[in-house]
């Protein structure tokens, strides 16, 4: 696994335990933009993984951006 790959996954999982512990009030922005966790389910594994995601709210709408790190 290359390092950059290693600290992506790093900071997903510290933005991930900050945010549970605080309730949001760390790791619930980044870059100014709301952050929100999303539970998915593996397809393989059959485990569950909490990712965070930015999201924009959208008149009645929310528009979730899953980029990969990108």
């Amino acid at each position: 696994m290359s390092i950059r790959r290693r600290l992506r996954r790093a900071f997903v999982a510290t933005n991930r335990v900050l945010y549970e512990l605080s309730g949001g009030t760390l790791g619930g922005k980044l870059r100014g933009s709301a952050v929100l966790l999303l539970a998915t389910t593996g397809r393989r594994s059959g485990g569950t993984h909490t990712v965070p995601l930015l999201f924009l709210a959208d008149t009645n709408d929310y528009i979730l951006v899953a980029s990969n790190g990108g």
